[in-house]
């Protein structure tokens, strides 16, 4: 019996007064829960999930043409969706995004030096949203205690952190709007903030070893 695929991948034309930009918007195709037993692995190992390497391979294989991407929490008829489930605490669910945001902050890296400027999650649910929001927040922040703390011992500063908490705090966005209201309104708006950031995101890559992004 042949599997039908997790996830669907569409191009997009944003329209905006800095320009005509690309977008690959990403929507599951069947239900994907996130719950305990996630969490249980998670909690043991971070590593990239075959989602995420799926998403990455995509953008590859679109080379310069994506801009941004746009990672939808469901499809148009909700058939396909992420979730947590629900029978998880509130403690847990933010464990979970926290976890989630950390074993794909290098799948991000590696977006961003295929070109991506803005990772853009949309049509989320807002406890999900809310979940990746604060997992997102509290890795920033032990990754800009870390850079304090090697500072003080009068260390180099390490690359990979850096490009890490400024792509956490500058490029990422979980959001509970609609695709259509992000690639139609809030991208519009954002692309003449978010293009003049582009020297900033080259100087972050430019630093950093050939394996944090091979």
């Amino acid at each position: 019996m042949e599997t039908s695929p997790a996830l669907d991948f569409k191009e997009a034309r944003i329209e905006s007064r800095v320009g005509t930009y690309s977008a690959i918007v990403v929507s599951p195709m069947r239900p994907m829960l996130w719950g305990h037993a996630r969490l249980e692995q998670l909690r043991q190992a971070t590593g990239a999930s075959t989602v995420d390497r799926q998403i990455l391979e995509a953008v590859k294989q679109r080379g310069a043409r994506a801009t941004v991407l746009c990672i939808r929490g469901k499809n148009d008829d909700v058939t396909g969706h992420w979730r947590l489930e629900e029978d998880l605490s509130d403690g847990d669910a933010e464990e979970l995004g926290y976890l989630l945001v950390r074993s794909q902050v290098a799948t991000y890296r590696r977006l961003v030096a295929c070109g991506i400027i803005a990772l853009i999650h949309a049509d989320w649910g807002p406890r999900e949203a809310a979940a990746f929001r604060r997992g997102s927040e509290r890795l920033r922040s032990e990754l800009r205690l870390a850079q304090a703390s090697r500072a003080k011992l009068a260390l180099e500063a390490d690359p990979v952190a850096a490009l890490d908490r400024w792509m956490l705090q500058h490029l990422t966005f979980f959001l509970t709007l609609s695709a259509t209201k992000v690639l139609d309104d809030f991208l519009p708006e954002k692309l003449p903030l978010l293009v003049p950031r582009v020297p900033r995101i080259e100087a972050l890559l430019a630093a950093l070893p050939h394996s944090a992004i091979a």
